[in-house]
């Protein structure tokens, strides 16, 4: 009868202890779940790429006009805002592939495969002579002075545009297709992206060095 007792015991210590490796195994379990799922949220994607104003339009700096375009049409439309809005259409030289408000009374706009931009005067409802400036310019993105970021899709470059001079002042190499861009802080250090929203590049324009190549 002691023999007896004694297994008993022995097999009671054994279920014991099979249950507190159970549970420990089990709250092992939940923890590597719970630090899988932090390493999941850990890895959330960024947030879509946000160019510096919409697809084919843009504000003026000072909100008096909105300006865009008809996808296909060789027209820029014209809106003023104010309590009597009104509309126009000024006639472009071929249909632009996208245009951004440089200033209170002109717009820069970009015609693509035809490697060209031209600055429309809205004030006096003209566009000037377009202007070659690389292979297929495609996104703008307004600049301090009187300026404008062009993104040139097949030639891999970023044109600092001038609108005084009609010429481009300054070039930066990007690895990449850039097609839009944004200001990280307005007029210090703009970010190239491409049709993906892919961040190519980042540019301070305190500094004389290339671009930085964004991490890959």
């Amino acid at each position: 009868m002691k023999g007896l007792a004694l297994v008993k015991q022995g097999l009671l210590l054994v279920t014991i202890c099979s249950l507190a490796l159970t549970a420990c195994t089990s709250e092992k379990g939940s923890e590597t779940k719970e630090v899988t799922q932090q390493g999941k949220a850990a890895t959330t994607p960024a947030p879509p790429f946000v160019p510096s104003h919409p697809e084919k339009g843009d504000m003026s700096p000072d909100g008096a006009i909105f300006v865009s375009l008809t996808p296909g049409a060789p027209v820029l439309n014209i809106l003023k805002m104010g309590k009597e809005q009104k509309q126009s259409l000024l006639t472009l030289p071929r249909p632009a592939v996208d245009v951004v408000m440089v200033n209170a009374d002109q717009a820069l706009l970009s015609f693509g495969p035809s490697g060209e931009v031209a600055v429309a005067d809205l004030k006096k409802g003209t566009v000037g002579e377009p202007v070659k400036v690389g292979a297929n310019p495609q996104g703008l993105c307004r600049a301090p002075g009187n300026q404008a970021f062009v993104a040139d899709v097949d030639a891999k470059q970023l044109y600092l545009f001038d609108l005084a001079t009609g010429k481009v002042i300054k070039s930066f190499p990007v690895n990449g297709k850039p097609t839009q861009m944004r200001w990280v802080t307005e007029g210090v250090e703009l970010e190239a992206a491409d049709a993906e929203g892919k961040v190519l590049a980042k540019i301070n324009l305190t500094q004389t060095s290339p671009p930085i190549e964004a991490a890959k």
